[in-house]
């Protein structure tokens, strides 16, 4: 296995701490952070399902990984992408906790996605 590839462990890992958080603190406390809970929940199932992606990449794709490390990139861009499109349609309400967090998110979760493309690239 090679050590680049390790780096589906750590976007796992993210995601579920990401999941875990909007799941059990944004979405139980709407009154506070403003992100509706069915919002919060949608944006939960997405985290689950990119972390899902990222183990079994790791575990499992033996010839494939560069071509998977690309294609989680590129879903997190789109997670970040839909997540800043449904808060921006419901800015209203959200507070400055609920922007604070998800900001910080689509940051980390941006870097995180250049450094795999840059991954990706170098290996092939």
């Amino acid at each position: 296995m090679t050590s680049s590839k390790k780096i589906f462990l750590v976007d796992a890992i993210g995601a579920m701490i990401s999941a875990l958080l909007i799941g059990l603190v944004i979405a139980p406390y709407e009154d506070f952070f403003g992100v509706p809970t069915p919002i919060a929940y949608l944006l939960c199932f997405i985290a689950i399902l990119l972390s899902a992606f990222s183990l079994l990449s790791y575990l499992f794709a033996q010839n494939s990984w560069k071509k998977n490390l690309r294609i989680i990139a590129i879903l997190n861009l789109g997670y970040c992408a839909f997540t800043a499109s449904v808060l921006t349609l419901n800015s209203v309400g959200i507070t400055f906790w609920g922007w604070s967090y998800f900001i910080l998110e689509m940051l980390i979760i941006f870097a995180l996605s250049r450094v795999e493309m840059g991954i990706a690239k170098v290996i092939t």
